[in-house]
């Protein structure tokens, strides 16, 4: 059973608005994560690394939406630069 999908302004804008909390949602989680790595770094890199696959999702996850939704992931992007770089430097660290 499908639910029937009305393709209007209102909708598209409620929609984006549930996507955008969620892209947020996860992006905090993900920043407290890294925030305790910082303090504690992991004793596996296999764990960094899997940082870095959920940024990319949560990246792949955000252009789906701009494209679908126009919404906007601008910021996001830039965050998850941020973030990718500090994790790639946590593995370097760990490789040293």
């Amino acid at each position: 059973m499908s639910l029937p999908v009305h393709e209007s302004q209102d909708a598209s804008r409620a929609l984006g608005a549930i996507a955008t909390a969620s892209l947020k949602a996860e992006l905090a989680q993900l920043q407290a994560e890294i925030a305790a790595f910082v303090s504690m770094l992991p004793e596996r890199t296999s764990t960094l690394t899997r940082r870095l696959e959920a940024f990319a999702a949560l990246r792949e996850r955000a252009k789906l939406y701009w494209s679908v939704l126009a919404i906007t992931v601008t910021d996001l992007d830039r965050q998850l630069d941020e973030m990718s770089a500090r994790v790639e430097g946590m593995i370097d660290q760990k490789a040293a």
